[in-house]
């Protein structure tokens, strides 16, 4: 995908797990890497400790709620 080229101007958090099956952590931090070159907004990169793709998104997801209400 090449959904990461897109410039970001609104505050971001890209997770990644250490055990991701699916996504390599190389790649995960491209996409921020771009972002920060582009000039994107504020990029955070979120690791996961032994998480595999599904525990990534749980704790991405886990996580939303509290990040989102952060901004009122």
């Amino acid at each position: 995908s090449e959904t990461y080229q897109e410039i970001f101007h609104s505050p971001v958090r890209m997770y990644y797990g250490t055990k991701d099956q699916v996504i390599r952590i190389a790649v995960a931090r491209l996409a921020a890497r771009y972002q920060r070159a582009m000039g994107g907004g504020s990029v955070r990169m979120m690791k996961v400790v032994d998480a595999n793709h599904r525990g990534t998104f749980l704790a991405a997801a886990s996580d939303s709620l509290s990040w989102f209400n952060s901004f009122r």
